[in-house]
């Protein structure tokens, strides 16, 4: 009995996947706290309607991690291929069934390597070509599988499909409507197949997305839709607003798009709401999501780690200063002091303090050693003040004198240079010659 009911959970758990899919992962973090990152695959849907026969339209975009496929090297590229199927279930039967292959090619290895660089591919299925009459509204299943051709590595996991009434009408309203769904930026709404987001309930901080949908009211020619961006994190604050005219194309469809305030949105919950309230006309949908900060440095997921590194930026007494604040005070003060040296004030992200965290955790990666995290090093500390050097003179294996690296900056037309010597043959790499002047 317990051979039977094993190999029953082991199939039900390939064909199914152990849950439902998820926009994003977490992850466990080097200093014991967790960090939320891109999902390897991430896929969504969007049933939209096209033609003056309102007909449904399937769309699916999929998203895999460069990570999760393997390539390999031919006349300098680094080829992988790999295969999508797409599963429409209800109640145990298949509905649809469709397979595509698609290949990746890249001439840099560390994108082969990658986890926030993805094959990013978009799909058509028509409904109504089907011949499905069971296609009625309802829940269903739909089902991803995505397979390395090369290691035959295999991913499987679904989502609940939900499939509104044929007109998508609610009550009270003289209007059919598709759902809201976001779109990739450089989008105009006609494209086929539509660049829809391959997240289902969440969108990444600091990048463009345009909210979408169609809508049929054959009384109007011309309708004002008003769109209304709310912060849930405050209270329902509202972020924009902003009128949208939108006239019937000649199939009587109205196309509706806006274009979501990136800039100036901060991370966390969202409510996007569209409305029309004329005398004769009332219509309302919402869009709740979330805004996630999904490539954030590590160090910024908490307060104390991310005050450490500022130490190449503070005096000794500013740091003794901030060291002996509460975690509120702490803080208010580091999000002010870089505020202040915000290169883009009017907006939400700070591209210096990134690039900053970016190089902290890079430093991490490459400096580490026994005892010191990689900026803590002196080769970390140069890294944060002045990034990757324009040029490297590696002699860390050198045999007739003492191993050193030098590294060379040239900067507007001055050449700076940093040397370090492993003193003790140990892998410890310390500062002993530096530009006059530097600090």
């Amino acid at each position: 009995m317990r051979i039977i009911l094993l190999i029953c959970f082991i199939i039900s758990s390939s064909l199914f996947g152990q849950e439902f899919q998820k926009d994003n992962q977490t992850v466990p973090s080097r200093y014991g706290y967790e960090i939320t990152r891109p999902a390897e695959v991430s896929f969504n849907y969007f049933i939209d309607r096209r033609g003056s026969d309102w007909s449904p339209l399937l769309y699916i975009s999929v998203a895999i991690q460069n990570d999760f496929l393997q390539f390999t090297l031919n006349n300098e590229v680094f080829s992988s291929r790999y295969q999508v199927t797409v599963n429409v279930r209800k109640e145990n039967s298949t509905l649809i069934s469709k397979t595509w292959t698609g290949e990746a090619q890249l001439t840099d290895f560390d994108e082969t390597n990658s986890r926030i660089d993805f094959q990013t591919n978009y799909y058509t299925i028509e409904l109504d070509s089907s011949g499905l009459k069971e296609f009625t509204p309802g829940e269903y299943e739909i089902m991803l599988e995505v397979a390395d051709l090369l290691s035959n590595r295999v991913y499987k996991n679904s989502r609940k499909l939900i499939i509104p009434g044929a007109d998508y009408k609610k009550k009270n309203e003289n209007i059919s409507h598709t759902y809201i769904e976001f779109l990739a930026n450089n989008t105009t709404g006609d494209e086929d197949p539509l660049q829809i987001a391959t997240t289902r309930n969440s969108l990444e901080f600091n990048k463009p997305y345009k909210a979408i949908f169609r809508a049929l009211a054959p009384q109007k020619e011309k309708l004002t839709f008003n769109a209304r961006l709310y912060f849930k994190n405050e209270g329902d604050s509202l972020v924009d607003q902003q009128f949208i005219d939108a006239v019937k194309n000649e199939d009587g469809i109205f196309t509706v798009l806006y274009s979501l305030p990136y800039t100036i949105m901060d991370e966390g919950s969202f409510l996007l709401r569209f409305s029309v309230d004329d005398e004769d006309f009332k219509f309302e949908q919402e869009r709740k999501f979330t805004n996630m900060w999904l490539t954030k440095p590590l160090y910024l997921f908490k307060i104390d780690l991310a005050i450490r590194p500022l130490k190449y930026l503070l005096s000794k007494e500013e740091m003794e200063k901030v060291d002996k604040m509460d975690m509120d005070a702490m803080t208010a003060w580091f999000n002010d002091f870089w505020k202040q040296r915000d290169p883009t004030p009017d907006t939400k992200f700070n591209e210096l303090m990134n690039e900053y965290y970016n190089r902290v955790t890079d430093s991490v990666r490459e400096y580490s050693t026994r005892f010191k995290e990689g900026w803590q090093t002196d080769q970390g500390k140069i890294f944060l003040l002045y990034g990757e050097p324009d040029e490297v003179e590696n002699r860390k294996y050198a045999l007739d004198k003492k191993p050193h690296i030098l590294w060379r900056y040239n900067k507007k037309g001055e050449v700076l240079e940093f040397l370090f010597v492993d003193e003790f043959k140990n892998g410890e790499f310390t500062l002993v010659e530096q530009e006059p002047g530097q600090n």
